[in-house]
């Protein structure tokens, strides 16, 4: 499980980022919801056995408005296969409550792409933050300032990025947007929007 979140309001409505089990391909991975507090579960964003949601986030002032990160891994007893094609992976967005998804790929590695952590800024929810695998120069940090639509790399600096299959998560301050924190192998802040 890459995450769970719980509507504000409507406690009885949880979402939960299921990768399934990661040293096979199987029909349990994607993006599951219940509205009935847990006794029924649907699989609303299913992309491939191979590719599960790593992250799902709600905006704080629209709960009808989700994004999710969808990866395709497998961990092989020889390996890792971590990531693929953009058709793959991705940043998938939802503006009401998960019923329709469109994908966002404006300004993201259009080659490859692997496992990715979201975070809506709670101080200006039209911020959109995203770290994420890919090789070389086009992993790191991406923000959008137009709530998903367009992202640019702000940073690929290869410390936020050490070793994404187990760890990719990044946070940002709920009430400045330019302090945003990293934790990989490093424990990382940046209090100039990830610049430095």
């Amino acid at each position: 499980i890459g995450a769970i979140r719980i509507h504000p309001v409507d406690h009885n409505i949880v979402y939960v980022a299921a990768l399934g089990r990661a040293f096979n391909s199987n029909p349990e991975r994607g993006l599951y919801k219940t509205t009935d507090g847990g006794k029924t579960w649907n699989n609303i964003l299913f992309i491939s056995n191979k590719t599960g949601i790593s992250d799902i986030e709600m905006m704080p002032a629209n709960p009808n408005i989700l994004y999710a990160a969808a990866w395709k891994a497998e961990r092989k007893p020889w390996t890792i296969i971590s990531g693929g094609t953009p058709k793959e992976g991705g940043i998938y967005k939802s503006i009401d409550a998960g019923q329709n998804w469109n994908k966002i790929e404006s300004g993201l590695p259009g080659k490859l792409i692997g496992k990715i952590d979201l975070e809506v800024c709670p101080a200006d929810s039209k911020l959109l933050y995203a770290l994420l695998e890919a090789p070389n120069k086009e992993g790191g940090l991406y923000i959008s300032d137009d709530h998903g639509e367009n992202f640019e790399q702000v940073s690929d600096d290869k410390k936020i990025r050490t070793r994404p299959f187990y760890y990719t998560n990044v946070k940002v301050d709920p009430q400045n947007p330019d302090v945003i924190y990293s934790m990989a192998t490093d424990y990382m802040k940046s209090a100039d929007r990830g610049k430095t």
